[in-house]
């Protein structure tokens, strides 16, 4: 939706909060640029929670420098008057990198497929040609640990957070007509309000989070790994020990995801190439059987930062993409036949 908007020109942007994937998945699918700055940076005024800790407001945009310019605006725009302000559309001025270091974590990149790999290796090069440091093979300390638990351990605090913040947003409303104050409520109200089309959308995600307890010995022991997550075994920690001013990745990750979520790190994901003419056509069954891999299909990467390193990270992010001019190549499987124009004509004329 937001991300497709953004990509036929209907918009030339698109906000969302990212929990996970949210903003940097549709923007992969897309072909556009998708944006998660530090944690806080931007208003959440008025979002609906799925954890408070995780959530972070990012936009969608056509280029490196459409998102700089509106994270200016928007930044601008919430400032409290007689404080100062930052310019990140200065980090987009010229593709020279001058001697920044750029780590490299080569998470899983046995499951990288071949097109994504060259591309990534080429993306490496033209890095290192514009004055970047690349540090190869470098890593995260707790991405191991993490990996190797058990997927309801590496869920359990954001289940037990959606439960108790989407409560809080619920009773924090001032108009509540149906009186749903609880995530109880929802999970029945949905159950029974047949336009949620429930069984055939699935609330078993929901029905986890309602089992969970802020008590739970599992939380409270989950909750102080992700504080070693988010410091020294995460990106901050990488970052911090190696000196990098990003941290760059073959291809995106849900781990990744969640360490930068975890320690409210940024990322960005930019347009790095296309599948070629002659790949094979893969279905994602698990997201109702939507075509992942095909000719034409863009891939993006993704560069991660410390906290607050939004203008470090526009600016490695800005030289990659004058460099590479990948969504210059872009070929639309379908392109619209009528602009929003005509639409809002016929209105008139009505």
């Amino acid at each position: 939706g937001s991300a497709i908007g953004v990509g036929l020109g209907l918009t030339f942007a698109s906000f969302g909060t990212e929990t996970t994937t949210s903003v940097v998945s549709p923007a992969e699918n897309s072909c556009v640029v998708g944006f998660k700055p530090t944690a806080n940076l931007l208003p959440r005024d008025g979002d609906i929670p799925v954890s408070r800790r995780q959530d972070t407001v990012g936009h969608i945009a056509h280029t490196v420098g459409d998102t700089a310019q509106i994270l200016d605006a928007v930044i601008h725009f919430d400032m409290r008057p007689g404080t100062g302000r930052l310019l990140y559309a200065e980090s987009c001025r010229n593709a020279d990198l001058d001697g920044m270091r750029i780590g490299v974590v080569r998470y899983s990149e046995e499951e990288v497929d071949g097109p994504k790999l060259a591309a990534f290796h080429d993306a490496l090069g033209l890095l290192k040609e514009a004055g970047g440091v690349i540090v190869d093979n470098s890593d995260l300390a707790g991405l191991q640990d993490y990996d190797s638990l058990l997927e309801r351990m590496q869920n359990i605090v954001l289940e037990t957070e959606f439960k108790t913040d989407v409560k809080a947003y619920l009773r924090s409303l001032a108009e509540n007509p149906r009186r749903i104050l609880t995530f109880e409520d929802l999970v029945n109200a949905i159950k029974s309000e047949p336009s949620e089309r429930y069984p055939g959308r699935s609330v078993n995600i929901m029905l986890r989070a309602l089992a969970t307890s802020k008590e739970s010995p599992e939380y409270l022991a989950m909750l102080q790994k992700q504080e070693h997550y988010a410091s020294s075994g995460g990106f901050q920690g990488a970052t911090d020990r190696h000196n990098f001013d990003v941290i760059i990745v073959p291809a995106g990750s849900l781990s990744l995801q969640v360490f930068a979520a975890i320690g409210g790190n940024l990322v960005i994901a930019v347009p790095m190439g296309f599948y070629p003419e002659g790949t094979k056509v893969k279905v994602d069954e698990s997201r109702g059987g939507l075509v992942s891999v095909a000719p034409g299909i863009s891939f993006l990467l993704y560069l991660y930062g410390r906290r607050n390193g939004e203008a470090q990270l526009l600016s490695v992010a800005y030289a990659f993409e004058q460099l590479s001019r990948a969504r210059k190549l872009a070929r639309p499987y379908i392109l619209p036949k009528t602009d929003l124009e005509d639409a809002v004509l016929r209105r008139q004329r009505m």
